[in-house]
């Protein structure tokens, strides 16, 4: 069974952690939940091999991930099977992270917020400023309604570089920040997990034929995910027509463990259950009863 590290980012920055793990040797998954926002660093015997946030990977993942600094952290220590998208060195790793961080700290004094919305204060004059590619990108989406969130997803640019452009076109008189874009969001909800241990064979596999309608053989690959777990489709529908975005994943507040990102698959006719694989309830020491809060992970 692996073994869980959890605790507060207050506590612990990101660069903090990845020393620690790369002292150790360990192998695993860190995940960092933080405001609305979650991104999870692949290690290998300490050294970082891949890095997701959002629909971001590699490199430009961890850019954004550094940035992160209110909210929490998992680390999950077991073995990792993940194609490396990192080849740099743990010293180079270190020093751009560093880099990062303090380049966030410059940025963040001006903007606060990913959820800030940008407008200009001039017209931009292309033949007297210079323009990388991805400004060039981002500048016609900067129009007073759009935060740079919203930008840096139809965009699929990373929340550190969008931000850092803006920071260069206020630092030049040329923006400014207009306001904070207010987040919607949904109460969290109090969900019983049920436990299956077998989809094919006995009473768990006649169980999940009749709750979900379908042939227990065509979801083993899903649910056998260490990270998915079952929630009823119309509680997810409920979500998604209020936020007006996708939701793929739950943050979970178990009895011993807070902050835990969950990959979901809706199905129907669960109501107020949450449904786990045995492996997985084993792994986070849940119980067949225990009551989880989920909310989605947006």
């Amino acid at each position: 069974m692996s073994k869980l590290l959890s605790g507060d980012l207050k506590d612990f920055s990101i660069l903090d952690l990845l020393q620690l793990l790369e002292k150790t040797k360990s192998s695993g998954k860190l995940t960092i939940k933080g405001k609305n926002v979650t991104g999870t660093i692949f290690i290998n015997k300490g050294e970082v091999i891949d890095a997701t946030f959002e629909k971001l990977e590699g490199q430009d993942a961890l850019k954004d991930i550094i940035i992160v600094s209110d909210g929490f952290f998992v680390f999950d220590k077991a073995p990792v099977k993940r194609e490396r998208r990192i080849n740099i060195s743990r010293d180079e790793i270190l020093m751009q992270l560093s880099e990062f961080a303090e380049r966030w700290k410059k940025i963040k004094k001006e903007i606060v917020s990913i959820d800030a919305i940008p407008q200009f204060e001039t017209t931009i004059d292309n033949d007297k400023i210079s323009l990388s590619r991805k400004a060039v990108k981002i500048i016609p989406l900067i129009n007073g309604d759009r935060s740079l969130r919203e930008i840096a997803e139809s965009l699929n640019i990373s929340y550190f570089d969008t931000a850092d452009i803006v920071f260069g076109l206020i630092d030049k008189s040329l923006a400014k920040i207009k306001e904070i874009k207010k987040i919607t969001t949904v109460e969290p909800v109090k969900l019983t997990v049920q436990i299956v241990h077998n989809l094919l064979e006995g009473e768990d596999g006649t169980w999940m034929s009749r709750i979900l309608g379908m042939a227990p053989e065509s979801l083993i690959d899903e649910f056998e995910d260490e990270y998915v777990v079952w929630l009823d489709a119309e509680l997810v529908g409920k979500w998604e027509q209020r936020l007006k975005k996708r939701i793929n994943s739950v943050v979970a507040m178990t009895p011993r463990y807070d902050g835990l990102v969950l990959r979901i698959s809706p199905q129907i006719s669960l109501k107020d259950n949450i449904v786990f694989h045995d492996k997985l309830a084993g792994k986070y020491n849940l119980k067949e009863g225990d009551v989880v809060e989920v909310t989605p992970n947006l």
